[in-house]
Formats: structure tokens, sequence, C-alpha cells
């Protein structure tokens, strides 16, 4: 038996993809970076002392509080250390809506507020499909947080349910 040799085509030489995968990576690091630095920026998170303001309305003993423009809601999830973070933190109820604000009863302050017994929050300006956002209502119990006057949305402000209220009790009295 004669074993013949065939010929063969000549293979392309390979080349190293290592440069296009590097180049990948630094480009992913760099994305990456460039948004959490946008995350961290977010003044309405992170800033100062506390400073609940009495409304000179109708009512001595109210907080007003607004919600975020389009152009500043953003999302993160939730935690206890971000949501220490905020300056006014209440579990409260909806006791009445008069047309763009809505009055909540506190029923218990996790940070600021004083001795007020109610909160307002203004909804004039806020679009009612932004993520996070929900919809008051009337009788029903919501946990809320805020800083500079303007409510943490995306979950740090809800509807009441038992999870959340743990995070505010972790929050802020560590239990």
């Amino acid at each position: 038996m004669t074993i013949t040799p065939t010929p063969t085509e000549p293979q392309p030489e390979k080349t190293s993809r290592a440069p296009v995968y590097g180049a990948l990576a630094v480009l992913g690091l760099v994305l990456v970076i460039a948004f959490g630095s946008w995350l961290v920026r977010d003044d309405q998170m992170y800033s100062g002392s506390p400073k609940p303001t009495a409304t000179s309305g109708a009512d001595p003993q109210a907080v007003t509080l607004a919600l975020p423009s389009r152009e500043n809601g953003r999302c993160m999830p939730v935690d206890p250390e971000t949501l220490g973070r905020a300056q006014t933190a209440f579990d409260g109820e909806v006791l009445r809506m008069d047309g763009d604000t809505v009055t909540l009863a506190v029923r218990q302050w996790y940070a600021g507020g004083g001795d007020a017994a109610q909160v307002q929050l203004d909804l004039a300006k806020v679009p009612t499909s932004l993520t996070g956002y929900f919809a008051f209502e009337k009788e029903r119990r919501y946990l809320v947080a805020a800083n500079d006057d303007t409510v943490m949305v995306c979950g740090f402000s809800a509807p009441w349910s038992a999870d959340l209220e743990k995070i505010y009790r972790d929050a802020f009295t560590g239990s």
C-alpha cells in the first residue's frame, strides 16, 4: 500500500485578537466609570443637612415636598445605606388630595420633620409616566423620603409594605 500525499492549501496566518479584546475591555471600563460617576453626582440623593420647611399656607404644622422633574429622576437600587442619607423620611397616610397637592398625616418620622403632623406634596410638575412614580390614593399609607424638599422616587418612596418599612427601620434606627 502506498500513501500519496495530497497537496494542501496554504493556511492563512492567524492574527491575534488580543488588541481588539483589550480595546473593548478599556472601552467597557471607561463606560462603567462614566456611568458610576453620573450616579454618584446625584445631588438629590446625597445632599446636606435636614431642612424641612413649614408651609406658610393653611397649616403651619405641615412640611411641603415636591417630586423631581423628568430631568432629575434617576433610579438606583433601594438600600438602607442610600436611604439613610435622606434628610426627610416618614410613614404617612393620605388625608386629602386637592388638585395638585396631596396632604399626608405623619404616622412616624424617621428623619427630619420635627413636630410637623402633616406633609404636603406638590404634584404640579410631575409627569405621571415617569419611572418610579406611583399614584397617591386617599386613606392609603406611604413611606416617603426626600432631600432638599424633593421626594426620592424609584422605590425609595412608595406605598407602604413590610419590606420597605424594614429598609426604613434599618436605614434610620439600625434595627
